[in-house]
């Protein structure tokens, strides 16, 4: 085969955006389509050899095998073995265990099968695994193992009607890519069966241009359609995202634009003498060492700093990826490419042991990887009830109904609630953080009051084309809600993701269509309780595992929940549905309480350990319970539309502010917790105050005007009613205490 050297140029146009996308250079949203070009010119490059030695007789398919292991297994098990002593001392032991278990499936070119019921791969989280990009390497192998077969057994029937059962190939698999790009992303996105076709098309190309001059259009046909290849490779890499549907459709603008320039891009082009110079073909011809290399220095530099590596660590390791790369193809891709160099039988030796070698080391070092103990010591998934009443991507709505989580279950989770509401039943509707809320509410109300039906990254709102979590939506809300009594709806969910994602317009949409299905029944809606800088359990592991004394008290910065609380107050506001916004117990100013006292409240970013889940739950207890809404729905909807409602302890210690209360007096959340309500909104009573809280202590509720004096010093006469609620959990009673603007 005829060297082309713009190919090795198109090579460092799809590594460049894969490795930046990795870095998290927001520039490159779409630098993950590198791999689709990947594809194209591997399917390419594989079919013309083999069509040359088909045509010749010349075809061996041990041959064939022998090149691909001389081209593909040196410098992965170099990779392989660097990383190892890395991983035995840098991650957690379950971090660990899976990078192990991922070393097994490189090894067998399944890795794209093993990250497939691992991850899915736009999660934050698939940052820190080591190997995730190994999943590419998986698809092409298992392509270079069927594809030679295949053209062994189709060779008789001639290469037109090969070419044609390959488009017919490729078509099927472009459409069972698209249509299953809904249903099941994370199998489209990793196996062979909805990326074959990328491979294919490639191989299509190379049955096109066999045996032709590739100038006999004009040249400036050549021209246009080489720049317009170049133009939508550049359009994907910039445009795309993690939210873009992938690989369906929309993987053809990558596909369709590496086809062009293989095609197109002559030397005498724009574009072919852009990727024959020197800089992007020496980059192309590292680029198989530099795509090893980069994911594994990416993840390790963030698995050993403390938190987010800063711009500067994030570019030493983009620079030391293409220097390993250089080194790695210089002293070891070359040498054994060279048949006299590296003799057939020491390659299959080298292959082979190597292979046993690192088995046996990922083995062994997983059987040593034990959890030890550390001040987050609670088990996420067991309190969250994972794979049960929180089905994971690899599970449908169905596994709630199989494991009875659509009626109430006895729970292991302890309770100090005492006795059991058996008749007041609430069921917990969301993704995974509203599951991290779950013990929390039955430590206080019980373990038969709380229904939970959740899904890992289902959010609360229709946010996206997963087809698992929109059949969830659709059932909850078409046929569990009608079907069913229950005392509230309590919704949750990682909103901050869902809104940047949608926009302002399009979540406040969604969040309608949701409400307006729940307006029939009572919905309290609670915010996210933070969206942290850091994953607290690694940062707590670390710390652990350095020596370093881990803080009692821990702030974080965090993100800002502001436009996002906003849409959701207001557009529950609409529907006269309650809001509760839970950041206020633990964020201002920018910032997160993650520990205080030595307890921890975060398990990770978002999600609360079970001393958080309680904290909450004991905070909005009365809330919850809604005895201060009486018995009157017009009441009810008056109040709510007033909003001004605060949370306090008998001595008027406030302890919850909402919106609304923000809104009325001019105070934010944090001027006001911990603070007395009397004294801070200097309120003149009817009545002197000790006749007020005896009514209270007697009757259970107080209903009257008072007057309050605002942040800003002007005065406002309310209709103030107030509730007091009893706790069997904290045996220390809190005031609801709802205020209603009088115009």
């Amino acid at each position: 085969m005829r060297y082309r050297p713009e190919i090795d140029g198109l090579r460092a146009i799809a590594v460049i955006p894969v490795v930046l996308f990795h870095a998290g250079i927001s520039l490159f949203s779409g630098g993950f389509v590198g791999v689709d070009i990947f594809f194209v010119i591997s399917g390419y490059l594989i079919t013309t050899i083999l069509l040359g030695e088909l045509e010749t007789g010349q075809f061996s398919i041990l041959k064939f095998y022998e090149r691909r292991a001389r081209r593909i297994l040196p410098a992965l098990y170099v990779v392989l073995t660097l990383c190892l002593p890395f991983a035995w001392l840098w991650l957690m032991p379950s971090d660990a265990k899976e990078f192990y278990k991922s070393v097994m499936a490189v090894l067998v070119f399944a890795s794209n099968i093993f990250f497939w019921r691992q991850s899915d791969y736009f999660d934050a989280a698939t940052e820190l695994k080591p190997l995730l990009h190994t999943w590419s390497l998986g698809v092409e192998e298992q392509f270079y193992v069927l594809f030679p077969v295949f053209l062994i057994f189709t060779w008789q029937f001639g290469r037109k009607r090969i070419a044609m059962l390959l488009a017919i190939m490729t078509l099927l698999s472009l459409g069972l890519a698209e249509y299953a790009i809904t249903r099941k992303p994370d199998a489209t996105f990793f196996l062979l069966p909805t990326r074959g076709w990328e491979l294919a098309m490639g191989s299509l190309i190379a049955f096109y241009l066999e045996g032709k001059e590739r100038n006999h259009f004009p040249a400036a046909f050549y021209q246009v359609l080489s720049l317009v290849g170049f133009g939508l490779i550049a359009f994907g890499v910039l445009t795309f995202s993690k939210e873009t549907p992938f690989p369906g459709l929309s993987a053809l603008v990558p596909a369709v634009g590496a086809g062009l320039i293989i095609v197109f891009a002559l030397p005498g082009t724009f574009v072919g003498r852009l990727l024959t110079s020197r800089v992007l073909v020496g980059v192309g011809l590292v680029s198989y060492s530099a795509y090893l290399w980069h994911q594994p220095l990416l993840a390790f530099a963030r698995h050993r700093n403390f938190t987010e590596p800063d711009n500067g660590v994030i570019a030493l390791m983009v620079v030391l990826t293409f220097g390993l790369a250089y080194v790695t193809w210089r002293y070891v891709e070359q040498p054994f490419r060279q048949k006299h160099a590296i003799t057939k039988p020491v390659a299959w030796r080298f292959s082979l042991a190597s292979a046993a070698v690192l088995s046996l080391c990922a083995v062994g070092l997983q059987l040593t990887a034990t959890e030890s103990h550390s001040r987050l010591n609670d088990d996420a998934d067991v309190l969250s009830r994972l794979h049960t009443c929180l089905f994971d991507p690899g599970q449908t709505f169905e596994t709630l109904i199989q494991n009875h989580c659509d009626s109430v279950q006895p729970s292991t989770i302890r309770t100090d609630g005492g006795q059991a509401r058996s008749s007041t039943v609430y069921v917990l509707f969301g993704d995974s953080l509203a599951a991290s809320l779950y013990p929390g509410l039955v430590h206080v109300f019980g373990q038969n009051a709380i229904i939970q039906l959740t899904g890992t990254s289902c959010r609360a709102i229709r946010s996206g084309q997963d087809r698992r979590c929109t059949d969830f939506y659709e059932w909850f809300v078409d046929d569990y809600l009608p079907n069913n009594h229950m005392a509230a709806i309590i919704v949750a969910s990682s909103w901050l993701k869902t809104y940047e994602k949608l926009g302002d317009k399009e979540f406040r949409a969604q969040l309608d269509a949701l409400f307006e299905k729940l307006k029939e029944k009572r919905v309290v809606v609670y915010s996210q309780p933070g969206s942290l800088s850091l994953d607290i359990h690694r940062y707590v592991y670390k710390l652990e595992k350095f020596g370093i004394e881990v803080p009692n008290n821990l702030e974080v910065d965090a993100d800002n929940l502001d436009a996002v609380n906003s849409a959701l107050s207001e557009e529950a506001g609409k529907f006269g549905i309650e809001f509760i916004d839970a950041s206020q117990l633990f964020c201002a100013k920018g910032k997160c309480t993650v520990a205080k006292d030595g307890v921890f409240y975060f398990w990770d970013t978002l999600h609360l350990t079970m001393p958080g889940s309680v904290l909450l739950a004991e905070v909005t207890e009365s809330l919850l319970l809604g005895t201060y809404l009486g018995q009157d729905k017009q009441k009810k909807d008056r109040i709510s539309s007033a909003e001004a409602l605060m949370v306090r302890n008998l001595d008027g210690t406030i302890r919850y502010w909402s919106n609304g209360a923000k809104k009325l007096y001019g105070w934010e959340p944090h001027d006001v917790l911990g603070r007395t309500s009397h004294q801070l909104l200097k309120t003149v009573f009817p009545v002197p105050l000790e006749v007020i809280e005896e009514e209270l202590r007697t009757k259970g509720q107080w209903e009257g005007q008072l007057i309050h004096e605002r942040h800003d010093g002007s005065r406002v006469t309310v209709t103030s009613r107030w509730a007091i609620q009893k706790h069997a959990s904290t045996k220390v009673p809190t005031v609801i205490e709802t205020n209603g603007w009088q115009s």
